[in-house]
């Protein structure tokens, strides 16, 4: 999967705790940066963003409490006619996930699990600003969504920088240098989609 999108990249130019997914140390950094949305008859558009305030946002460090990294997702639809069709980002068929740099792949968090193992204070900050699937249009889609950092005692967090540690194995990777990949339904047919996440 991981190399299709970067042979893709080099054409286009209550809980107590959250799930683990499993993974391994991934392949050499990729040497990509501002990867562009692929589109279908130019009618999706996509942008993701890093923004190195987030924990304003939330009221709390989500990457350092919970090892979770926010990440802001704008999608609409543009050009003649795409407001005639039927373009859907379905929850249960987006599969999103993001790629570091290095391969590895990081999976959603639900944002209500989230928001339940945080305080109130920051719980409600969560579901305010998590992202909303369901049909796109012209005036377009907004907000975050929470990928997990697991085991989270593998990652050291800089700014935009994380470090994951495997065994004897060391390997930095930059937020700024991966992708966000995910489903859009386009009249009942599933088309895949890749953007780099952009500095705020």
């Amino acid at each position: 999967m991981l190399r299709h999108v970067f042979a893709l990249a080099a054409l286009t130019l209550g809980c107590s705790s959250l799930p683990e997914p499993e993974y391994d140390l991934g392949e050499a950094p990729q040497n990509f940066l501002g990867f562009p949305a692929l589109s279908h008859e130019n009618m999706v558009n996509a942008q993701a963003t890093f923004e190195p305030e987030y924990a304003e946002i939330f009221d709390t460090d989500l990457v350092k409490r919970r090892g979770v990294i926010p990440v802001r997702l704008q999608i609409g639809l543009r050009g003649e006619g795409a407001e005639h069709r039927n373009i859907l980002l379905n929850p249960d068929q987006w599969e999103i996930t993001l790629y570091l740099q290095d391969g590895t792949a990081l999976r959603p968090v639900d944002p209500e699990e989230l928001a339940e193992m945080l305080g109130k204070k920051s719980a409600p900050k969560v579901r305010e600003n998590k992202f909303r699937t369901g049909f796109l249009g012209t005036e377009g889609t907004s907000g975050f969504v929470y990928f997990q950092l697991s085991p989270k005692d593998e990652f050291t967090v800089r700014d935009r920088s994380l470090i994951h540690e495997k065994g004897d194995t060391s390997r930095g990777v930059d937020l700024y240098h991966s992708l966000v990949g995910f489903n859009v339904t386009i009249d009942d047919e599933l088309h895949p989609f890749y953007v780099g996440i952009k500095p705020q």
